[in-house]
């Protein structure tokens, strides 16, 4: 059939053609792409976006598990817990800038405190936070009760030493402050609210140094021996009983699903694995007399620094144990910016997180007598029977200096092993230094290290210092410590040695028989030497905690500590020494005879020792009071007690009356007067 002639199209143009053609390609790519998108984000990542879309709906988070309490010996709560609502940033929405300048910082302050005190100039600034944090940091304010400075504090001392912690800023937040911060999230990014328990102290300053402190784990302990399969952000114990027991006290954290919506509001939670609370510890520590003695402490030293412990002599448990000055461990439970925690417990505040009893080194003035008088008895250069003239005052032939006396120059006349502790006569000890130094050997240090000074006691508290015995060799690395000091600072004297090549000395033996030179130890490595005195040379490892326990109280695991160690003294020095420390307490001229007027010597024997040791450093006199009563057919509770008080003058004027309240606490319940007089010693 012929078309009609006005039917006819004209025909498409070449150059048409090819437009027509590439538009046509072009699409067919395009289309491609899409279908090939399409296919990707289906098949291939599917289940990635799947799976991205339900943790966007549900959000797992730990749900901390209570530790347990630690309780004294019969089962009053020492540390326990209490639920608190904290706010805390999360350090992943803090921008890189922040972290650049709180890296800057945290280098500045290390550099700054490697170096000596005197030429490490003035603080390190706080930077200032970048403009937009600042501006998020004005919002958290109003929510944190917080400054900007205090919260930029807070974040950059954590970025620094702990980068992927969350910030604590505030703590005990009120349930409206809670709920505008969860309605207005957005406002308010990376603060979070977070339900935790924190440690309570319900007796405050009581026992404080002994608890030590829990805090979120650091990089550094995660995947160690200690805390082996614990993740980043559990509490553990960072210090003290809380430390050492921590496998006991923790608990099996729990994991809660949040349920959030689409703008990540919380509209819904389960809980996916239940918390497992931590096993409660019960200590060795009897709470009324831990309360007595540090009363005691702060009374007796009228304020000044000091330490006590008392301890069973015969297994090692502590039934108290102090050291003034003090401080409330709630306040250490609550975030603090740094410049509070100096304020608080920094060098000017007294150092008062110190445990004086086991981390302060100290000249031990004559309750180092005992040790001189069992070397000497050792070696054969003394006995019960030799008797000596004490005319106060004595000249030794070690060169300048070595006329020697008696406090105030007291003389007793004829002087044998007992009188010489109980009157405390120092020319005495003097000659036996000197017999011992022109021995040979090391006798006198041998006897020091058998019974307990320069050597850690083992305490379950942790940190603890190990004391110092003058020794040849000891002065020898002191000297050249002093060398290296001064060739490097280019300074006359750096204070580390009175010399660079001065040996040990006959007079250095001398002022050692008497604990003074450059002896020093612990109260509590003192305790265990009179606890060898006692006992008759059994040196228990000190303890405070005693067993595991569940929450209700029955028991998971008793606790032991290590064996005691056994030191042969000789016996019939022995008992003259203990009839020296006897009638030091409770006889006419005893040292501290006029502190235990009225006691029951009958029942409670009283074996005392005053020490009094020149602290040349602050030219005060330490005052030192160490004491037992021993197991007898009228006594089954026998009893070590050791004080010292920084400054505190002559032992009978602070360390001894202070020991007398323990002694009274423990044994009829009643610390009674505070009975303080002077002696000569």
């Amino acid at each position: 059939m012929i078309e009609p002639t006005a039917d006819r199209r004209a025909p498409i143009s070449p150059q048409l053609a090819v437009r027509v053609a590439g538009l046509g390609m072009v699409a067919f790519v395009l289309f491609g792409i899409i279908f090939f998108r399409l296919w990707f984000l289906q098949v291939l990542s599917g289940d990635q976006f799947l799976a991205e879309a339900t943790q966007n709906r549900v959000r797992t988070q730990p749900q901390q598990a209570p530790r347990g309490f630690i309780v004294d010996r019969d089962g009053e709560p020492l540390v326990e817990n209490r639920k608190a609502i904290v706010l805390q940033l999360d350090p992943r929405e803090i921008p890189e800038e922040e972290r650049e300048l709180a890296a800057e910082y945290g280098d500045a302050r290390a550099r700054r405190a490697a170096k000596k005190p005197q030429f490490r100039g003035p603080r390190i600034p706080l930077p200032a936070p970048p403009p937009a944090l600042r501006t998020r940091f004005e919002r958290m304010q109003k929510v944190t009760g917080l400054t900007v400075r205090e919260i930029q504090e807070l974040v950059v001392t954590q970025l620094y030493q702990e980068p992927f912690v969350p910030i604590i800023l505030t703590e005990d937040v009120k349930p409206a402050v809670r709920n505008f911060v969860v309605e207005h999230r957005k406002d308010f990014p990376g603060l979070e609210v977070r339900k935790l328990y924190l440690r309570e102290y319900p007796n405050k300053s009581v026992g404080a140094q002994l608890f030590g402190g829990v805090g979120e784990i650091t990089a550094k302990q995660v995947g160690t021996k200690r805390y082996r399969g614990i993740r980043q952000g559990s509490i553990v114990g960072q210090g003290g009983l809380e430390r050492t027991y921590d496998r006991y006290l923790r608990g099996q954290d729990g994991l809660e699903r949040i349920f959030v919506d689409a703008a990540g509001r919380p509209i819904g939670s389960t809980v996916s694995r239940r918390g497992r609370a931590g096993n409660q510890l019960r200590t060795t520590i009897d709470v009324e007399l831990q309360k007595v003695a540090q009363t005691a402490l702060a009374r007796a030293g009228r304020g000044k620094p000091g330490a006590f412990v008392a301890l069973n002599p015969e297994n090692g448990e502590v039934y108290a144990m102090g050291s003034a000055p003090t401080f409330d461990p709630n306040e250490t439970a609550r975030p603090l910016t740094p410049k509070r925690s100096r304020e608080l417990y920094g060098p000017q505040s007294g150092a008062p997180l110190v445990n004086r009893a086991t981390s302060s080194q100290y000249p031990t003035g004559s309750t180092f007598k005992p040790v001189t008088a069992l070397a000497a008895l050792a070696e054969g250069l003394t006995d019960p029977a030799r008797t000596i003239q004490d005319n106060g005052v004595i000249e030794l032939s070690e060169g300048p200096g070595g006329r020697r006396q008696n406090a105030k120059a007291q003389a007793y006349g004829p002087v044998n092993l007992t009188r010489s502790i109980k009157v405390s006569s120092d020319i005495y000890y003097y000659l036996l230094g000197q017999s011992l130094y022109r021995k040979g050997g090391r006798a006198l240090q041998t006897w020091a290290k058998r019974l307990g000074f320069g050597r850690l006691t083992g305490i379950d508290t942790g940190a603890e210092a190990l004391g110092t015995i003058p020794s040849r060799a000891q002065r020898d690395a002191q000297n050249k410590a002093e060398a290296d000091c001064r060739k490097k600072e280019r300074k006359r004297s750096c204070g580390i040695a009175d010399g660079t090549d001065r040996p040990f000395s006959e007079g250095d033996n001398v002022n050692l028989s008497i604990g003074q030179g450059d002896l020093t130890a612990t109260p509590l490595q003192v305790a265990l030497s009179y606890a060898a005195i006692a006992t008759g040379g059994r040196i228990p490892t000190p303890h405070i905690g005693a067993r595991i326990e569940t929450e209700q109280g029955e028991l998971v695991q008793k606790l032991k500590p290590k064996p005691a160690r056994r030191v042969a003294l000789p016996e019939a020095g022995l008992a003259a020494i203990r009839e020296g420390l006897r009638q030091a307490a409770s006889e006419e001229d005893g040292t501290s005879v006029g502190v235990f007027a009225g006691w029951d010597h009958g029942r409670w024997p009283v074996h005392g020792k005053t020490g009094t040791a020149e602290v040349a450093a602050t030219g005060l006199d330490q005052s030192w009071y160490a004491a037992y009563v021993p197991r007898t057919a009228r006594n089954k509770k026998p009893l070590v007690v050791v004080a010292t008080v920084e400054g505190g003058g002559f032992g009978a004027e602070s360390a001894a009356p202070l020991v007398r309240q323990i002694f009274s606490q423990y044994y009829t319940g009643d610390p009674g007067p505070l009975q303080a007089v002077a002696n000569t010693e």
